[in-house]
């Protein structure tokens, strides 16, 4: 389903975007995609604040009725510009208009490629990474834990430090702490 989301949401207004500003593509791909950026940066404060207040199966439901309500919302008004439409003044070079393979594949054509293969493998890596480096939230750590020991890994930023001076288990300790709420 996220990639169902990505295409809406991503591909198909950027491909419009460049059919009505082809005499600055880079221009408007950069400002779509800084969008796209930001859009998400504003999602994490709003997930946060959602999870702290509710839980986090609720929290997905309303992030993902709100972007249903969007993104079908701004597809009423996308367009693409009429045929034949170019800027005014505007005539490509001849570089620009070879730039394309002249070959629109269908699904079946674009599988025999390696091309295919090759973009997905970069993006499936990419979304891979993204979502393991980003940190989650200390309630999800808590509700959910990635194990059941009852300590955490050697390598932790807890196993640094050392026990707190209250004579609570602080960052230093291998053990959850009570005062703390947390590892």
């Amino acid at each position: 389903m996220a990639g169902v989301g990505i295409g809406l949401g991503y591909i198909v207004p950027i491909a419009t975007l460049i059919k009505w500003f082809p005499d600055k593509r880079g221009f408007i791909t950069g400002v779509a995609v800084a969008g796209f950026g930001a859009g998400a940066v504003l999602t994490a404060l709003i997930a946060r604040a959602l999870v702290t207040r509710m839980d986090v199966f609720t929290t997905f439901a309303i992030l993902g009725i709100l972007y249903l309500i969007m993104v079908v919302g701004a597809g009423f008004f996308m367009k693409n510009p009429p045929s034949g439409w170019t800027p005014e003044g505007w005539e490509p070079e001849e570089e620009e208009s070879g730039e394309r393979s002249g070959v629109d594949y269908e699904l079946g054509g674009a599988l025999k490629t390696w091309q295919w293969y090759a973009l997905w493998a970069i993006l499936f890596l990419n979304v891979t990474a993204g979502i393991a480096s980003s940190p989650r939230p200390r309630r999800w750590r808590r509700r959910y834990p990635l194990s059941t020991r009852s300590s955490p890994p050697a390598w932790s930023a807890s196993s640094q430090s050392p026990t707190a001076p209250d004579g609570s288990s602080g960052p230093g300790s291998r053990t959850p702490s009570a005062a703390s709420g947390s590892f």
